[in-house]
C-alpha cells in the first residue's frame, strides 16, 4: 500500500507552524510573554490572545502574536474582523501572511511597527471579501 502522499497530524501542524511562527502550547506561550498559565488562560478566555484548537481538540498559540510580549490589541482586532467570516486557522494565517499592501509584511509584523490602522482597514476590506 503506498502512503506517500497521506499528510498526518504531525505534517499539518508543522506545516500551519512555519506559516504562523510555531504552534505553542500554552506553558511555553505563556515563557514568551514572561507570565505564568493561569495568565494566559484569562487572556485567552478575555479574547487578548490567539488561541486556536487543533483536530484532537489541544489548545495552540500561534507564535507570530508574540513578537516583542504580549499581542497588540490591533493585532487582536483584525484577527477578530477575519474570524468573523472566515475559520480561526484562516484568520491566523492572514495575520501572519506577507501583503503587498504592507509593503510585504504581514499585518502582525505591521502592527508590531506602528501601522495597526492601516492593518484594520485591510481586515475590514478582506473581511467583507471573504463574505461576499
Amino acid at each position: 500500500m503506498d502512503t506517500g502522499n497521506v499528510t498526518t497530524p504531525t505534517d499539518s501542524r508543522q506545516a500551519w507552524g512555519a506559516v504562523l511562527g510555531g504552534l505553542h502550547s500554552a506553558v511555553d506561550a505563556a515563557a514568551l510573554i514572561g507570565e505564568d498559565v493561569e495568565v494566559l488562560s484569562q487572556a485567552a478566555d478575555a479574547g487578548r490572545v490567539i488561541v486556536l484548537r487543533d483536530s484532537g481538540g489541544r489548545d495552540l498559540y500561534p507564535g507570530f502574536q508574540f513578537r516583542g510580549g504580549w499581542p497588540p490589541a490591533a493585532l487582536i482586532a483584525a484577527y477578530r474582523t477575519i474570524a468573523e467570516v472566515a475559520d480561526p486557522w484562516t484568520a491566523a494565517s492572514w495575520s501572519a501572511s506577507p501583503d503587498p499592501l504592507l509593503g510585504g509584511q504581514s499585518p502582525a509584523e505591521s502592527v508590531i511597527d506602528g501601522n495597526g490602522d492601516l492593518v484594520l482597514q485591510l481586515a475590514s476590506r478582506d473581511a467583507a471579501r471573504l463574505a461576499a
